[in-house]
């Protein structure tokens, strides 16, 4: 018996490659919805911890969370075309979880970017911050000084707070299994690197239409933003 299968696979081996590539679709499946039950099971910490700094209005019907380290190329590239999304959307919201995973100067520009966010200037830092060529502590140190926190600023970046805030961020990531940055979590879904402002629109529309029980999914969303459609 065992042979004539074996005979019957190397005389056909597109099926071994089928039925490869449909295990392998199974498993990414499964992969994806323990990720989305995940999301949806830490939803509160990811969306509603008002130390963590925003953009956007907090009546907005979606948010977006983002992880992200200051030194980090893909970050710097998705900054702005988060910010544009927002601007042409008032009904979405960013929620900004720092996660340095680059090294001891992106820590330090992430315990800097929550001392602005307690200081009232979280998006005039960032986006300082974002444009930087350099992040050592002493260039970080000047931006902080020229928008106007400059007082008592390295006192305050090592505030334990602060580290505890850094330190779930971790934990959260840690347990979305997000592995680097940029990564967006959009409703249930996890979207890593970085991406471009329809894509993301797309993204926002499909979760629109989960929220009110259409069906979740791209097709639902392109079908909403089709041309024409009121």
């Amino acid at each position: 018996m065992h042979s004539v299968v074996r005979e019957y696979l190397l005389a056909n081996p597109a099926i071994v490659r089928e039925a490869l590539q449909a295990l392998a679709a199974r498993e990414e499946q499964a992969r994806v919805r323990k990720q989305s039950e995940a999301i949806l099971a830490r939803a509160s910490a990811l969306t509603e911890d008002t130390q963590s700094p925003s953009y956007g209005s907090a009546k907005a019907d979606v948010t977006i969370v983002e992880f992200l380290d200051y030194r980090c190329t893909y970050c710097k590239r998705i900054s702005p075309i988060l910010t544009a999304l927002v601007d042409r959307d008032p009904n979405v919201r960013i929620v900004f979880k720092e996660l340095p995973i680059l090294g001891p100067d992106s820590l330090f520009a992430a315990r800097a970017a929550l001392v602005a966010h307690r200081r009232g200037k979280y998006m005039a830092f960032h986006k300082e911050l974002m444009a930087a060529p350099e992040l050592t502590p002493t260039a970080v140190a000047e931006i902080a000084t020229r928008i106007g926190i400059g007082d008592g600023f390295l006192a305050a970046v090592e505030d334990p707070a602060i580290t505890d805030l850094i330190q779930r961020n971790s934990v959260l990531a840690n347990d979305l299994e997000i592995g680097g940055t940029p990564a967006l979590v959009i409703g249930d879904r996890l979207i890593p690197g970085a991406s471009d402002v329809e894509t993301l629109a797309m993204y926002v529309a499909a979760e629109r239409a989960r929220s009110r029980g259409a069906k979740g999914n791209l097709a639902a969303a392109q079908q909403e933003l089709s041309p024409g459609r009121n």
